[in-house]
């Protein structure tokens, strides 16, 4: 509600050069991974909480000013459709194991995105929906302290070697040649928010793709088996590094002491 007040004080002000509100990105993730047993209850909301629910209700404060955007551009006989644009993930498209919390959030995203275009498409306003795939950022490269983080007895007597795979599998990503820049991301979400008509979906990089045609012809139980195998070939070859996680997080919270 602050933010909207914000933006509608920044457009009524008469020196403003801002006069309309022509697109809102829900941009804001956490990630919290680890086993869905072994992650709290807390850190499961507050995933779910920052991801879809602030989606929603970022998108429901600023709904009024897209319409009034919109009704100025049909006055002005101008061909531009205001947008919600919502950044999603390969997790939206395809549940991926020790990612449960950013994984049915990203699909509650999906699912509110697709509710939402439906219901205000008569308004003439677009919901869009990027789907990019793995991003050099700085989260994604504490991926393997965040999960050490919900670590414990229970995890390592049960899910060491998934986790093991997953930090094999998200570090060998990050080193790839697939992996995207942030400043491509950005450049691209901007695209969508300012060009007059976007698609109801905007897929980045090859992996969004890869998983759109995995989910969309395979059955669960070879999809599940392909999520392991890409694992375990991530893994192989390279050494346990549960140690060396361990040890950066205690590097980390002792530069933060």
């Amino acid at each position: 509600r602050n933010a909207r007040r914000m933006v509608e004080s920044l457009i009524n002000r008469k020196s403003s050069e801002i006069n309309s509100l022509l697109a809102v990105v829900n941009n804001a993730a956490v990630t919290n991974p680890g086993p869905l047993e072994c992650v709290p209850v807390e850190k499961i909301r507050e995933t779910i909480d920052v991801i879809a629910i602030g989606a929603i209700s970022v998108s429901k404060a600023f709904l009024p000013l897209l319409r009034e955007s919109r009704r100025k551009c049909v006055e002005l006989g101008v061909n531009f459709y205001p947008k919600i644009v919502n950044v999603s993930s390969g997790a939206g498209i395809a549940s991926i194991p020790m990612h449960g919390p950013y994984s049915l959030s990203k699909h509650a995203l999906e699912s509110m995105s697709d509710c939402l275009r439906q219901e205000i498409k008569h308004m003439g306003i677009q919901v869009v929906v990027v789907q990019p795939g793995m991003v050099k950022t700085e989260s994604a490269h504490e991926w393997p302290l965040l999960v050490d983080r919900v670590w414990s007895e229970t995890a390592e007597a049960n899910y060491e070697e998934r986790r093991q795979m997953s930090v094999a599998q998200v570090e060998g990503l990050l080193d790839s040649k697939n992996v995207l820049d942030p400043v491509e991301v950005g450049t691209r979400i901007a695209e969508c928010a300012s060009i007059p008509s976007s698609s109801s979906r905007v897929r980045i990089g090859l992996e969004p793709y890869l998983l759109v045609f995995l989910t969309a012809f395979l059955p669960t139980f070879i999809l599940d088996y392909f999520f392991t195998f890409a694992q375990k070939m991530a893994l192989r070859g390279k050494p346990s590094n549960s140690t060396t996680c361990s040890n950066k997080l205690n590097q980390a919270e002792k530069k933060k002491l």
